[in-house]
């Protein structure tokens, strides 16, 4: 299955992104705004810390510490997302590096920006389609990618009239819209556009006007010798008070957790397990501004960790009360809290994270000479360095990969083939020839090319 990052985009929705995108690429990159796996983005420079706690606060009588200052100063998030479409394409570029500087706060806003482009892509086609007809979109049929499928003009109608309310943020008038097509012509062809458009205004309700809710974990390097921990924060981003009454057996809502075990050959196993989000009452209540933090309780298989391999935890939640009353109105609506990704290294790996670029550039050199035996365990630590990158800076880590790949051989090869596979999320193992291929072509995902070369 192809990840949802390297998925190619309808053409006719890629107007604004295709444009930065490509121009700050040089080589084939998952789109910024997107991706199934969580990811991972701060300067190449810098390691993630070994425990991402935030500093304490300056005592009484002190002044901030200066990091805490360039904290305060710098812009948010939302902001630079939105500048991405005003800015040309220098300005872009530097935004993208700004967001990309952020690290894993980045990665609930990106989601969030690439959820309104998905929209914005359903009524740039529909625009498309009332300029031009079928010729604009190329003579392709309806239900094709791009097309809109054929409906009744009142159903159509409708369907815009919800897409210009959900632009406009009108979104309880596009709900009310979406609701009355969905009542009156349940099997209309545009119901699938409808179901996403559904979606996207009943989370934009949750996020920006009810309940935010984060997911947010200790530590994003383990060693076996510590535990995986998590915790879902939840802050009432409204001007009423917000009262939540969990389901049965205190239930909020559910954590979704994979985990892989990957090796340098390219062979992963997974697991998947879900654990129930639960509240301390039966009842929370949140005043305007409030935020509450209640733990998650995870296995943590990484404990067991066989030597050489990296474990890797994929995490996300959805919050789904009993109810949920803003000013004591009624809401029933899923509230998304994003993922994260941590990564599990072995105990004599740990020295491997604290500067992972410089230790991927050594582990390379140490395994392009010297004996068959001499290579293998330089070429393991390269393929742990480079997924310890990744979380940091995942643009940074492809390139250096695919930069050493051009003159690997042997176990070096292999690991950086590996490598390359779990960054970008591919789930099948492709030979040195065809990942290079697929670097230099811009391609979406590797291709197989008959026979496997040279590993």
């Amino acid at each position: 299955m192809v990840p949802a990052s390297h998925r190619r985009t309808p053409c006719a929705g890629a107007v604004f992104l295709v444009a930065w995108a490509c121009a700050c690429s040089s080589g084939p990159r998952r789109p910024f705004f997107g991706g199934e796996e969580p990811a991972r983005a701060r300067p190449a420079s810098s390691a993630p810390a070994p425990n991402g706690r935030p500093a304490s606060p300056p005592a009484p009588g002190q002044g901030a510490p200066r990091a805490a200052q360039g904290e305060a100063q710098r812009p948010p998030l939302e902001r630079l997302l939105a500048e991405l479409r005003s800015r040309d394409r220098a300005g872009r570029e530097r935004l993208l590096g700004e967001i990309l500087a952020r690290g894993s706060e980045a990665r609930g806003p990106v989601e969030r920006a690439l959820a309104e482009e998905r929209v914005l892509v359903d009524a740039l086609e529909d625009l498309l389609e009332r300029l031009g007809g079928p010729q604009a979109r190329g003579g392709r049929r309806a239900g094709e990618d791009g097309a809109l499928p054929e409906a009744a003009d009142w159903t159509r109608a409708k369907y815009r009239l919800a897409l210009e309310r959900y632009l406009a943020e009108d979104t309880y008038g596009a709900l009310q819209a979406i609701d009355a097509i969905l009542a009156l012509e349940p099997r209309t062809p545009l119901r699938p556009r409808l179901i996403r458009l559904r979606r996207a205004c009943r989370e934009r309700l949750a996020r920006e006007s009810v309940l935010s809710a984060r997911l947010v974990c200790g530590e994003e390097v383990l060693t076996p010798e510590r535990a995986l921990r998590a915790r879902v924060r939840l802050e009432n981003v409204s001007g009423e008070e917000v009262r939540i009454v969990a389901a049965e057996d205190r239930r909020l809502g559910l954590v979704t957790l994979d985990y892989e075990e990957l090796a340098p050959s390219g062979a992963r196993t997974r697991t998947r397990v879900q654990r129930w989000l639960r509240a301390p009452e039966e009842e929370l209540v949140l005043g305007p501004g409030q935020a509450r933090s209640l733990p998650v309780e995870l296995p943590s298989p990484h404990r067991r960790l066989p030597r050489g391999l990296v474990g890797r935890y994929h995490l996300a939640a959805r919050l789904r009360a009993r109810s949920l009353e803003v000013g004591g109105v009624p809401l029933q609506l899923f509230v998304p809290a994003g993922g994260a990704t941590v990564l599990a290294v072995g105990t004599g790996d740990a020295g491997l994270v604290r500067n992972p670029r410089t230790a991927f550039l050594e582990a390379v050199a140490k395994a392009s000479s010297g004996t068959l035996a001499e290579r293998r365990e330089p070429a393991r630590q390269a393929f742990v360095a480079a997924l310890v990158l990744s979380l940091a800076d995942e643009e940074e880590a492809l390139r250096l990969l695919a930069s050493a790949l051009e003159g690997a051989r042997g176990s070096l090869s292999e690991a950086l083939c590996a490598g390359l596979a779990r960054v970008v999320g591919e789930p099948l193992n492709f030979s040195r020839e065809e990942w290079l291929i697929w670097w230099k072509g811009r391609e979406s995902r590797p291709r197989r090319r008959g026979p496997a070369g040279e590993r």
